[in-house]
């Protein structure tokens, strides 16, 4: 019996052991991966930005017809979109240390619901919360948090086709908030789960796949975590399926 509980003892460090070399390999990949974006990323934004400024020079031409306007507006587009997906690779590679200062959660929440105003409406989505006018002093960086939310909320804008509801529930708790977004979308696949924070893995066909790398990074820095809950379920069946965001932030001491 002793020989057999020594046994066991020695698999179940064996096994953390192998866990903790996993974890230090896979920060050791991502450190090398992150000094490799940090470096191909300045490279690039340098004449990105010569061709956006030149698009933007030639489509404001007097001389310039109706078609050469459409398609400077394109390069001027499609520029926008590759110099955002080259600061998400440089915000991953050299995350910024956050700017602590005294701000209000719901001030960044609401901000965020105004800018989205538009797209919530053209996608048919009824936003619910309890702020009702309460205030949520915090210790953070309001810039970052609201680049957070901004992202959680643009995810759950795209995971809902033909209308649906998206609910913003903040909890006051003794020493820490608690910020619930829930929506009615489609859902995140079992398999994906496990998958989500990952950098660079995406069910999109657009986008860097460091959104929600990135919203943890901001997170953690803050001294907080974020857990997602998801589920699939056949709409034709009246199953219901969604994801909701639980984000734990301290609150201001």
């Amino acid at each position: 019996l002793i020989v057999r509980k020594a046994e066991r003892i020695i698999e179940e460090r064996a096994e953390e052991q192998r866990e903790l070399q996993s974890q230090l390999d896979q920060a050791e990949r991502l450190a090398a991966l992150g000094q490799m974006l940090a470096g191909v990323s300045h490279e690039i934004r340098n004449p990105l930005g010569i061709i956006r400024s030149t698009a933007e020079l030639m489509g404001s031409m007097p001389d310039s017809k109706e078609g050469q306007k459409k398609l400077s507006g394109v390069i001027v587009e499609e520029s926008s979109r590759l110099n955002n997906i080259v600061t998400e690779f440089l915000d991953f590679a050299h995350p910024m240390k956050p700017n602590i200062k005294d701000c209000y959660l719901e001030e960044i929440i609401r901000k965020n619901l105004h800018f989205l105003d538009p797209e919530l409406s053209k996608n048919n989505i009824q936003v619910n919360d309890n702020l009702n006018g309460r205030s949520f002093k915090i210790k953070a960086d309001p810039q970052q948090l609201y680049r957070v939310f901004l992202n959680i909320f643009m995810n759950s804008i795209q995971s809902i086709n033909g209308g649906g509801v998206m609910s913003v529930n903040v909890e006051e708790k003794r020493d820490h908030y608690l910020v619930n977004i829930e929506d009615t979308g489609s859902g995140i696949a079992e398999e994906n789960m496990k998958k989500i924070f990952n950098p660079f893995f995406s069910t999109k066909d657009k986008g860097s796949g460091l959104g929600l790398s990135i919203v943890r990074n901001i997170i953690e820095a803050h001294q907080g975590s974020i857990r997602i809950e998801s589920k699939t379920g056949d709409l034709s069946k009246g199953e219901a399926s969604g994801t909701k965001n639980i984000i734990r932030l301290p609150r201001k001491k």
